[in-house]
């Protein structure tokens, strides 16, 4: 059975987090004990918010921006 994913490569018992993002949540560690404590839909939900960027530019915005909202407790990045 083929289950949904995100990221790169193919993972369905795993979140595959985008590079840029996840080198981010090593630097900032407040932001990776939120993303730690959300659920797999919202961890999913951010992922998505980041790679709907359609510029490189946008995505790094994004990254940003949701590193911002996990430093600041927020699980339901937009």
């Amino acid at each position: 059975m083929n289950k949904a994913f995100i990221g790169m490569g193919h993972s369905p018992d795993a979140i595959d987090i985008p590079l840029g993002l996840s080198m981010e949540l090593a630097m900032r560690p407040q932001a990776a004990a939120t993303f730690g404590q959300m659920s797999s839909t919202e961890k999913h939900a951010a992922i998505r918010y980041v790679q709907s960027g359609s510029t490189g530019e946008e995505a790094k915005r994004r990254i940003q921006n949701a590193i911002q909202q996990m430093e600041n407790g927020h699980t339901a990045i937009s």
